[in-house]
């Protein structure tokens, strides 16, 4: 809940870094930040200091181009992702997510793409600014200007790969790895007796929204709906 909660609350933006001890520190990439989980020494050294110690990771450029049809979403592609790289494809590396394709998901979206960088073991991952990211931010901080960072026309990348999204499926993963991919068409004879609607990548109160838009079937006797907290915009301790 907190990489929400934070986000909702306009301390992520572009041209900052963040270090905190949770591996999803990488959902802020979504802004235009380094972000990146470090663990609880570093994490006291970063707070006791105000600084610590990163080598510089190269960098992986995964362009999607198009724009998202409704029946994707941002897991897709992500998905899309790990499977062509696998679990271990980015490891200490950071995974830059480019193309209009990523231009046309709302920052939510983003968030899930960042978020799951660790799930193939990137050290960050991150999203172009532009001005719908701006205009988030704006609503939510009183920062009157941020840092924005953009590639060079001549940057090198370690990896590059593109994918176009009108020819994308939506996609699964299959047990137990999150780069066992697979299309939901060809896992449609799976019988589901239990689904969980929540957790880092998917607790965003739109992933709630998005259930809802969708009537729920017919439930058999050995399935289990069970409800699940979405982050909300403040978080009081």
């Amino acid at each position: 809940m907190c990489h929400k909660a934070l986000a909702g609350r306009g301390t992520r933006s572009a041209g900052r870094d963040s270090a905190r001890d949770d591996s999803h520190t990488c959902t802020a990439g979504a802004f235009g930040q380094f972000a990146s989980g470090v663990g609880n020494t570093d994490a006291a050294f970063t707070l006791g200091t105000g600084k610590t110690w990163l080598k510089v990771p190269p960098t992986m450029k995964f362009t999607f181009n198009g724009q998202i049809p409704p029946y994707l979403t941002a897991k897709d592609l992500i998905l899309a992702v790990i499977g062509e790289i696998g679990v271990d494809g980015a490891t200490y590396r950071t995974m830059y997510f480019a193309g209009d394709g990523i231009g046309s998901l709302t920052l939510e979206d983003r968030m899930t793409l960042t978020n799951m960088a660790i799930e193939a073991g990137g050290k960050n991952g991150v999203c172009d600014v532009d001005e719908k990211t701006l205009q988030y931010v704006r609503a939510r901080s009183n920062v009157p200007n941020w840092e924005v960072f953009r590639d060079d026309a001549s940057a090198e990348y370690f990896f590059e790969h593109e994918w176009d999204l009108s020819t994308m499926e939506p996609m699964v993963a299959k047990p137990h790895s999150p780069d066992n991919k697979d299309t939901a068409h060809n896992c449609r004879d799976v019988k589901l007796d239990r689904a969980y609607i929540g957790s880092c990548t998917g607790g965003k109160i739109t992933d709630m929204n998005l259930r809802g838009q969708h009537p729920q079937g017919e439930q058999g006797e050995d399935s289990d709906v069970r409800p699940c907290r979405a982050a909300r915009r403040f978080i009081r301790i």
